[in-house]
């Protein structure tokens, strides 16, 4: 994610330095525009028991009043089934608040993208793919604003909108001109033809 304030990134990754015994946790730093970590070898983002996977990170735009980095990931501190998670980060690479469930459903939860509304709503869509039926997986996705509360368990694409089969490896992007709201469009591979999989996409609006 990029920081507009500060003109530098904001990058995070599961990592396993703990050891095999600990399993992944998710570290972050702020990265130079030359590509330097600032943050040494990363700090503790979320050490929670189990594995967290696969973070995203939103741009923060203090000027837009995004002042916080959104990441969030898939966790299996609930045992088997993944769940997922989320924290705000600040502009000096601090951690604001606890961590938010974002989803805690009752299927497999993974594959977590996101990005943020920063024209209108503020608010961050962060998507991910989620077993229902058990065995398919359809496109979910949830909504988080600026202060932790989140709106989420929504059905993008699924057998709800009539997409029988399987869909996955989404990603979301926030349209704008820097002007005018677009909304998202997320985009990803469907298999509805029960044959091999085909690239769909749609317009959400937050």
């Amino acid at each position: 994610g990029y920081d507009y304030a500060n003109g530098r990134y904001y990058m995070a990754w599961n990592d396993r330095r703990g050891g095999l015994s600990v399993g992944y946790d998710i570290y972050g730093s702020r990265v130079t525009p030359a590509g330097s970590l600032m943050d040494g070898t990363g700090i503790l983002v979320s050490g929670a028991t189990g594995n967290q996977f696969r973070p995203t990170v939103t741009d923060r735009r203090p000027a837009a009043a995004i002042n916080n980095h959104i990441v969030a990931w898939t966790d299996y501190r609930g045992g088997s089934q993944a769940d997922i998670y989320g924290v705000y980060i600040d502009g000096g690479g601090t951690i604001v608040g606890s961590e938010v469930v974002v989803s805690t459903n009752a299927t497999e939860q993974a594959n977590v993208v996101g990005d943020v509304d920063w024209i209108r709503t503020k608010k961050a869509l962060i998507g991910y793919i989620t077993q229902h039926p058990v065995g398919n997986y359809e496109i979910q996705g949830a909504l988080m604003n600026q202060t932790g509360g989140v709106t989420g368990d929504y059905t993008i694409v699924g057998e709800a909108t009539g997409a029988s089969d399987e869909q996955r490896a989404e990603a979301v992007t926030y349209a704008t001109d820097g002007v005018t709201d677009y909304g998202f469009l997320v985009v990803w591979t469907d298999r509805r033809n029960g044959t091999d999989y085909d690239i769909y996409a749609i317009k959400v609006w937050p």
